[in-house]
């Protein structure tokens, strides 16, 4: 089943959407990320050097999850450990320069929050480092925790336990906090390998991997719908990436697919999913509808590289951008600002065009092998009009926008403009590709732009065609065939 467009149900949930006051109980963690330049290999060792540009310090773990909810609009409240050191103080810092309440903070003393470091050179991810010492076991400090859990929950309208196996999370925790917000949901984001850890919860958000842990082996649907039982949950939703979500709340499980178009850094994703899922179901929403618009902000995020939050203007606009075969039709600006866009993460814009009538397996060969000399694959389409003047007047044999839509179905091809003129010379100006592709049936000195792309340092390459492809062919076959 398709996510809806425009004017559905998600799009009226987002419309009623109500701010609430959530809890967060968990693991709080400082992000921090050094990017850098990497052009050449240490003569020392073969490794990237990083020449070094700039760093960012972002609140992790149980801090992401606070970050998103306030994004949404939301008002919560933290309760986690912190430690006295350097990496404590720089989370204190960003939730004061941040106007968030830090009364539900326990100091651990003689112990460092954890840091997690990764270098990226451009936008690729080289290397995480992880800086973290076990914290010591200490019942005044869990005692604390709970103190705070009972003194904060009251007011709110729900709570989101995000659970990295820091030691903040305790079983005594999960059940004083669901005690003390009565009938109010507990949705936990889960890395425990205990079930029972998770007694008190009402919603259950693990992904696979963590699923498996919680099952003690390999998941599967029984496995899931037992523990479903077991624990007496509203639900589980289980986040599968690339695959989307599968939701089980009695019955037959329900899949959502997958919102992403593109992904950079998945870092945090979990973290934007469990606020947005919890964010829309705090509001009134249903665990599908819920889920489905957590699986949008979940799709968003991962566009974006670092620690990053999703708002509910990104969610709305994602939303009314409709199916994935629509989103790939783009006009003239939006093909060059997706251009833009793909060569900030270090990608390779490749460009073709053509009037792609009647498209056959000649046309998907070298579509195919257009998009494997870059990352991304934009077709520039002839017009009706445009057709009819190359043609001549019986063609197109299928018009624009049904040529667009059976394009724009194609994982090889990223986004579809249309073209009225003659030839794409305008496009090509205003994307600039690296590589631009054309048959090998034409030469060198014909293909149009060429001569531009190359002035940039881009390149021409012409494609191999598949022999007795076209679509004069098939159109002279179907007449034959209708005369015999």
């Amino acid at each position: 089943m398709p996510d809806p467009g425009p004017g559905s149900a998600l799009g009226d949930a987002l419309r009623r959407f109500r701010p609430s006051r959530v809890l967060v109980y968990g693991d709080l963690i400082l992000d921090d990320y050094m990017f850098g330049q990497a052009d050449r290999l240490s003569p020392e060792r073969p490794v990237p050097v990083v020449t070094y540009e700039r760093r960012d310090l972002y609140l992790g773990g149980a801090g992401n999850v606070v970050r998103n909810l306030e994004a949404l609009g939301c008002e919560p409240l933290l309760v986690a450990a912190v430690g006295d050191g350097e990496a404590g103080n720089e989370c204190r810092a960003q939730m004061a320069a941040a106007g968030l309440a830090m009364d539900g903070l326990v100091e651990v003393r003689n112990w460092s929050t954890p840091r997690k470091l990764r270098v990226h050179a451009g936008q690729h991810a080289l290397v995480r480092i992880d800086f973290e010492t076990p914290r010591p076991e200490d019942r005044q400090v869990d005692a604390a925790l709970e103190d705070a859990l009972a003194r904060l929950a009251p007011g709110c309208q729900g709570a989101v336990v995000s659970d990295y196996r820091k030691g903040a999370v305790t079983a005594a925790g999960v059940e004083r906090l669901k005690r003390s917000l009565g009938d109010a949901p507990v949705v936990v984001d889960p890395k425990g390998i205990h079930a029972e850890l998770y007694r008190a919860a009402d919603y259950l958000l693990p992904n696979e991997r963590e699923l498996a842990d919680l099952l003690g082996g390999e998941w599967d649907d029984p496995g899931a719908e037992r523990l479903l039982e077991h624990l007496d949950l509203e639900a589980i939703v289980l986040t599968r990436s690339e695959r989307g979500v599968r939701l089980y709340q009695g019955g037959v499980p329900k899949d959502i697919p997958a919102r992403a178009r593109q992904v950079y850094d998945v870092t945090g994703a979990g973290d934007t999913f469990a606020a947005a899922f919890a964010a829309f179901l705090l509001s009134g929403e249903g665990a599908e509808t819920a889920a489905r618009l957590a699986n949008v902000a979940a799709g968003i995020k991962v566009r974006k590289v670092g620690t990053a939050t999703v708002t509910r203007e990104e969610i709305r606009e994602e939303v009314e951008r409709g199916p994935a075969t629509a989103r790939k039709q783009v006009d003239a600006r939006g093909a060059a600002s997706a251009a833009a866009e793909r060569r900030t993460h270090g990608e390779t814009v490749v460009f073709t065009n053509g009037c792609f009538d009647l498209l056959h397996a000649g046309h998907i060969k070298y579509l195919e092998a257009s998009r494997a000399l870059g990352d991304c694959l934009i077709v520039g389409l002839n017009t009706d009009a445009s057709v009819a003047r190359l043609k001549g007047p019986d063609r197109p044999i299928l018009d624009a926008a049904e040529r667009s839509e059976i394009l724009s179905a194609l994982s090889c091809v990223d986004y579809v403009v249309l073209f009225d003129e003659d030839t794409p010379i305008s496009l090509i100006e205003a994307i600039r590709p690296d590589v631009l592709t054309k048959g090998a049936d034409y030469s060198r000195e014909k293909v149009v732009g060429g001569d531009l792309v190359e002035s940039y340092g881009g390149r021409v390459e012409r494609i191999d065609l598949v022999a007795g492809k076209s679509t004069t062919g098939i159109i002279a076959r179907i007449a034959e065939n209708r005369e015999d």
